[in-house]
């Protein structure tokens, strides 16, 4: 926390790396983070896909996917709502969540092709399943261009998103059965 006495003004510490650097609201979470947050966003990402695997295990591949849509939906409603609020530790907690999120998607992908088409033609279908990765990854780096680093336009219509995965994910859940053969 940092407060200056002449201007009578304080807040924590994204508030005055904005204020006494004169960056935006990402840039300042970059810089505290360090370089694009290499050191955290790996961790909580590894750590997601372990958690998820585990989850798998226990709760099925229904509940997980639909975990994930909700945990999706979540994060970036928290990272649209700390723009609009301008509440920092709002917005660290909506990255860390996303990227959790994300971490997920690897063991769910490898999951749902094991479970919806069988261990016969696995090594066929599971890189077909996993084109959602590609094109998250794409899409990441469209909303990142689109924004210029943050924009609570952006993040508010990527949780309008999360909401219609997840709606779609209770729709869609029959096709997480396994087939029968």
């Amino acid at each position: 926390m940092w407060y200056d006495h002449a201007a009578r003004k304080g807040g924590r510490a994204i508030s005055f790396v904005q204020q006494f650097y004169d960056k935006t609201y990402p840039e300042a979470v970059t810089m505290l983070l360090g370089r694009d947050g290499q050191g955290i966003i790996p961790i909580v990402n590894g750590a997601a896909g372990l958690t998820m695997g585990v989850i798998y295990d226990k709760k099925g591949l229904r509940f997980s996917m639909i975990l994930a849509a909700v945990v999706s939906f979540v994060s970036c409603t928290m990272i649209a709502c700390s723009f609009w609020g301008n509440v920092d530790m709002l917005y660290v907690a909506g990255c860390l969540i996303l990227v959790t999120s994300y971490g997920s998607v690897a063991p769910l992908a490898t999951a749902f092709a094991r479970e919806r088409y069988g261990a016969k033609r696995f090594a066929h279908n599971l890189p077909v399943v996993n084109t959602d990765i590609a094109g998250g990854s794409v899409f990441q780096q469209v909303v990142v261009s689109a924004s210029g680093g943050g924009s609570s336009i952006i993040y508010t219509v990527m949780s309008v998103f999360g909401a219609v995965a997840l709606a779609l994910s209770g729709v869609f859940a029959r096709i997480t059965r396994p087939k029968k053969r």
